[in-house]
């Protein structure tokens, strides 16, 4: 037989395992509404993720195409910048440029060849070397000619002002030749 103790004891397990009962039962409902919350999460995140994934592939799509209004506007830009310089700054160096190349041409035209100052200048120099050889020789007119000079002028003319005329007149033929080199 029971004891009033072990009565006492089992009521006591009764009303503890009733107690847990009910703390099991309301644990239980908690997870369940836990569970389905967490499937609600669940579901939200799935449907977010899906639809932020739709927007960026056709974001991505929408960036892979060619952009061609872009492009246009630039090439729009580029053009009226170049037709601005062309206009602004690029037209007047084309006129003088067309004016100094005209100015170029008529100088070219006015030029003597220079097979013409070969030849003038060969001729001259052959002159000058037939003239050289007469004034060592004495067989030239103007030797002649200085001494009458130096006769009729004595001492305001004499030979040493002739010799330094003709080095003078040597002297400009030299520095009009060596011009014309190196205008060749």
């Amino acid at each position: 037989m029971p004891t009033n103790q072990s009565a006492n004891v089992m009521h006591n397990d009764a009303a503890a395992i009733a107690t847990l009962n009910i703390r099991v039962t309301g644990i239980e409902g908690r997870v369940s509404e836990l569970a389905s919350t967490v499937n609600g999460v669940q579901t939200a995140l799935s449907t977010k993720i899906d639809s932020i994934t739709t927007s960026l592939g056709s974001k991505i799509e929408e960036r892979g195409r060619t952009p061609w209004q872009y492009i246009i506007s630039g090439l729009a830009v580029a053009f009226s910048l170049y037709a601005y310089i062309d206009n602004s700054k690029i037209g007047p160096l084309k006129e003088k440029d067309a004016d100094l190349v005209a100015t170029v041409k008529e100088m070219r035209e006015a030029m003597v060849p220079q097979w013409i100052h070969t030849k003038e200048w060969g001729y001259r120099d052959q002159r000058f070397r037939e003239f050289e050889e007469r004034i060592k020789f004495g067989e030239n007119a103007v030797t002649d000619r200085v001494r009458r000079l130096e006769d009729m002028f004595g001492s305001t003319w004499n030979l040493r002002d002739a010799i330094n005329g003709v080095q003078a007149r040597i002297d400009r033929l030299e520095h009009m030749r060596s011009a014309t080199d190196k205008a060749q």
